[in-house]
């Protein structure tokens, strides 16, 4: 399921680049994702090391992690797990999820642009 899904998303990833003249880099043939939600960093950050480094793949330099959270506006601490994060730009719209989340660029075409 999981790698239907991920050539699914590798599919819709490759569309979102599209309409972005700025960027340059080919995207590569297959992306190999990983989704970890973290609902409690309390708890995570209870955990061993090894367990941590397990979930986020800390051992690999070629992983780049990524939060994208959609419930923040600023940082708010989640750097110490990913490289980089794509937030929500800001808050107050209102109308259809998808219209205020193409408003706001907030959509995977953008997100996958941005990183």
């Amino acid at each position: 399921i999981l790698l239907k899904w991920s050539q699914t998303f590798n599919e819709r990833l490759k569309d979102g680049f599209s309409g972005f003249p700025h960027v340059n880099t080919p995207v590569p043939a297959l992306l190999k994702v990983r989704i970890v939600s973290m609902p409690c960093w309390e708890l995570f950050d209870e955990q061993d090391q090894e367990y941590q480094d397990t979930v986020l793949c800390s051992n690999y330099r070629q992983v780049l992690r990524i939060y994208v959270e959609k419930a923040a506006t600023k940082n708010t601490g989640h750097d110490k797990y990913a490289h980089m994060s794509v937030l929500m730009p800001s808050y107050g719209l209102s109308g259809k999820a998808a219209d205020v989340e193409k408003k706001l660029e907030f959509t995977p075409e953008y997100i996958a642009a941005k990183v």
